[in-house]
């Protein structure tokens, strides 16, 4: 009796493992001890449930990293076909409002922004006002839309006409500070936009993420945008003058 013992209850205790093996239930090893072929058979089934949980872990990373990389090119491709309809509309001849305005429509749709806006330096160039914006929350419209703010930092980034990001790796805390001061937000991505080669406004794009950088691509993008606010801006300005010189024939025959 202790033979046999000794020698069926470790097969139904592996024919019963073996069968939560089947029916999906991988994470625990098998657990008999039996001499000879039996023993051997338990190992054996051991190791190939290991290799199908680390085949199954494989597989649920290939499925994240697939899902991940489907995700950015859905991204990168709303991305282009939105640069694409601001330089329709800028072909088309359209007004530097009604491009500015398409603009922070389609910065609106990035995942990485809650808040875009326009900022507008006074005659004075002393303070700024926030002429166009979008933004998540709508009640951020309301409150900030024509607001003034002031600021030499403002002035400062306009004036040496590059793009200041504030994130997480921004070192200097003035300038998360005054990002949350003005909008409410955590970071932002400020980029003068220039027209006739003087810079006429600031982008404002920022977001109220916590422990949060910007995407080298997205700055990328960020800076498309802003050249083509730049050029619609350039237009207008071009169009305008070319409307007085029209007038300023007609005066004089």
């Amino acid at each position: 009796l202790a033979v046999i013992r000794g020698l069926v209850l470790p097969v139904v205790r592996l024919a019963g493992q073996a069968q939560d093996f089947a029916q999906g239930r991988r994470d625990r090893p098998v657990d008999v001890q039996a001499p000879g072929e039996v023993g051997e058979l338990s190992a054996a089934l051991n190791l190939i449930t290991r290799r199908a949980r680390e085949n199954m872990e494989q597989l649920r990373t290939y499925g994240e990293q697939t899902h991940r990389l489907n995700m950015e090119i859905n991204q990168r491709m709303l991305a282009l076909s939105n640069i694409l309809q601001v330089s329709n509309l800028i072909s088309q001849a359209g007004g530097a409002g009604e491009v500015i305005d398409l603009v922070l429509e389609k910065l609106a749709q990035l995942d990485e922004t809650e808040f875009n806006c326009i900022l507008e330096p006074a005659p004075d160039r002393l303070s700024f006002e926030i002429k166009s914006l979008s933004a998540a929350n709508r009640s951020h419209t309301g409150l900030l839309l024509h607001k003034k703010v002031s600021d030499p930092w403002l002035r400062r980034v306009l004036e040496e006409r590059q793009m200041r990001v504030v994130d997480g790796e921004a070192t200097n805390p003035h300038e998360r500070e005054l990002t949350q001061q003005l909008f409410g937000m955590s970071n932002a991505v400020y980029q003068p936009l220039v027209c006739l080669g003087t810079a006429t406004a600031l982008l404002v794009t920022a977001n109220r993420k916590q422990d949060f950088m910007f995407r080298e691509d997205t700055l990328e993008l960020l800076g498309v945008f802003g050249k083509q606010a730049g050029i619609a801006m350039e237009n207008g300005v071009l169009s305008r003058r070319a409307k007085e010189l029209e007038i300023m024939d007609e005066l004089t025959g």
